[in-house]
């Protein structure tokens, strides 16, 4: 006999559920990730950070062979406020090569539903909202746990504070028209990203 589709409670599928909720100094207002969909070596995992500001760069660095095994490639500026753009085409590609088990992405904007591997969204406070996410640059270390639910770069909050002080707003595109007004009051999507 067929096992049933609706698992009762004493004898569910798993002890957890399919999405985590990570938090740390890198996502004060937490990062979702699809744990289920997520290899058991990359389910924690330290290394440098490879960041990129937009799609294209990230896009073209990963066609091009410039990711390594090891490291935690951040791809920002694609919250609401800033683009509010999907990271899937660059982890749909990733799925594809021998990279797969090896990195991990952490992105603030979305990815599909189809996404797997150890693939971060909706980090937040998005970078364009001058987050520890913007503060991050290539080489600094991060760390994520994602049975402890954590995600910390390993900066001090002195240090975050110092670099988010010397962005010029000039990292991401800016609009005009009705889009520039929503850019321009939007908060964090882990508020609804509605205007403030």
């Amino acid at each position: 006999m067929a096992p049933s589709i609706i698992h009762p409670l004493s004898n569910p599928l798993d002890n957890q559920g399919g999405l985590a909720l990570m938090r740390g100094n890198l996502v004060p207002d937490g990062t979702y990730i699809k744990q289920s969909a997520v290899p058991e070596c990359l389910m924690k995992l330290r290394g440098p950070a490879h960041v990129f500001n937009n799609m294209d760069d990230a896009n073209n660095a990963l066609l091009n062979h410039e990711i390594k095994a090891g490291e935690i490639v951040i791809i920002r500026y694609l919250g609401p406020k800033a683009s509010y753009d999907s990271a899937y085409w660059f982890t749909s590609q990733l799925k594809g090569s021998d990279l797969y088990t090896k990195v991990a992405v952490i992105t603030d904007g979305c990815l599909s539903g189809a996404a797997s591997g150890a693939s971060f969204q909706f980090a937040a406070p998005e970078a364009a909202l001058n987050s520890p996410l913007a503060a991050v640059r290539n080489g600094d270390i991060i760390e994520y746990d994602i049975h402890a639910r954590t995600m910390n770069v390993e900066l001090t909050d002195e240090e975050i504070q110092q670099r988010i002080s010397e962005l010029t707003g000039e990292e991401y595109p800016h609009f005009t028209g009705y889009l520039g007004i929503y850019q321009k009051g939007c908060i964090s999507i882990s508020k609804g990203a509605v205007l403030r």
